[in-house]
């Protein structure tokens, strides 16, 4: 909000320390001071705010890049609306994560009372999750690894839904599928859709890790990587 003192770069960005870090509590945003992420993470999705590029395959949806305003309050929020052609209505990424290693997906997705979100997440073996955008809470989970969790957060306007279980080791989708309320079980459900609804996605993540970190923005089709975060305190 201020200005600071001069940050120099050379070949890549640096950061300033995260302070006024602000968590939303349920109904206010409340300020928890400074932001430390103490372990290296990657985001492997290549790019997670625009879901229009064609890393993202699409099924019986359209995409609307750019409509809606971002939990970063930048018009970066992409609608994917459903086509009324056939069952399937979703988005995917394909990425490897090693064999047996812990491995998150999630994604930041608009509240509402219109449609449910399914996460298929092939690239973590046998994990899914269903999640009501309008309670927000996680109504089933479905998979064989040991470690499968699933978790929703509130963030003001937004959902952010993970998934968490184990790589596969092989190039699979995530999915992140629309699907109607009335549906129950974490798996794919056969609707015809409606032209006029969809859901709103920012800042989808897989990283090879047990929980989601705070959110890497990825762009020009490559990962990004946040180093760890340290702080010293003089005596």
């Amino acid at each position: 909000a201020t200005a600071s003192s001069y940050v120099p770069t050379t070949s890549a960005a640096v950061y300033l320390p995260r302070t006024g870090n602000h968590v939303y509590n349920g109904t206010a945003w409340v300020n928890e001071g400074l932001l430390l992420e103490s372990e290296a993470r990657t985001n492997l999705v290549t790019y997670s705010e625009d879901f229009s590029n064609a890393a993202w395959a699409k099924a019986d949806v359209t995409v609307s890049a750019n409509s809606a305003t971002a939990p970063s309050g930048e018009l970066t929020a992409d609608a994917i609306v459903e086509t009324a052609t056939t069952a399937i209505h979703r988005i995917s990424h394909s990425q490897v994560v090693t064999l047996g290693v812990a491995a998150t997906v999630s994604v930041y997705v608009l509240k509402t009372s219109d449609r449910r979100l399914f996460i298929n997440a092939g690239t973590v073996a046998g994990c899914s999750a269903l999640f009501d955008l309008s309670a927000g809470v996680v109504v089933a989970t479905a998979g064989t690894a040991a470690n499968l969790a699933a978790d929703i957060t509130d963030e003001g306007d937004y959902y952010r839904c993970s998934v968490v279980g184990t790589g596969t080791g092989v190039s699979n989708r995530v999915y992140l599928q629309a699907t109607e309320t009335a549906h129950t079980t974490a798996s794919d459900d056969s609707y015809l859709g409606d032209v006029t609804k969809g859901l709103t996605f920012w800042g989808a993540q897989l990283e090879a890790a047990s929980t989601p970190s705070s959110y890497i923005p990825t762009t020009a089709g490559a990962t990004v990587t946040r180093a760890a975060e340290t702080l010293t305190v003089p005596a």
